[in-house]
């Protein structure tokens, strides 16, 4: 038994940092030029509540609220539910569509390898605190 939790803890170790550096990779390579190639139609779809000015000036910079905002937009684009409070469930029909099959692929991936991480995370913890 003590062979197989030391193979996991192995493996969750290097899957950490494995998808953890895969995925500030994908986020420069992918992520930074789809934000960038973001439509204006839905930048200003984006922004349209009683906030807008505040928002906007926001997102217009490049530090680390105006990122958050703007990867905001494109997992809104990926995942319209995601916006439901916002009221921006039909933000898709503003974006072309390779613009939403681009956001859906960036989405989905940076959730599968966030997810490997926490769960990687998750099991260093579990050995280090439950089994050492």
């Amino acid at each position: 038994m003590q062979l197989i939790l030391d193979t996991v803890v192995r493996y969750s170790f290097f899957g950490m940092f494995f998808c953890g550096g895969l995925l500030l990779v994908w986020v420069i390579i992918a992520g930074f030029p789809l934000i960038m190639l973001t439509p204006q139609a839905a930048k200003d779809y984006r922004f349209l509540g009683e906030d807008k000015n505040v928002e906007s000036s926001l997102a217009s910079g490049w530090d680390f609220v105006a990122l958050i905002l703007r990867f905001s937009i494109v997992h809104s684009v990926a995942f319209p539910w995601l916006g439901k409070k916002r009221g921006l469930t039909k933000i898709r029909e503003v974006c072309p569509t390779w613009f939403i099959h681009c956001c859906l692929i960036f989405s989905v991936v940076a959730s599968v390898l966030v997810g490997v991480g926490l769960i990687s995370t998750f099991i260093l913890i579990i050995d280090s605190y439950f089994l050492s």
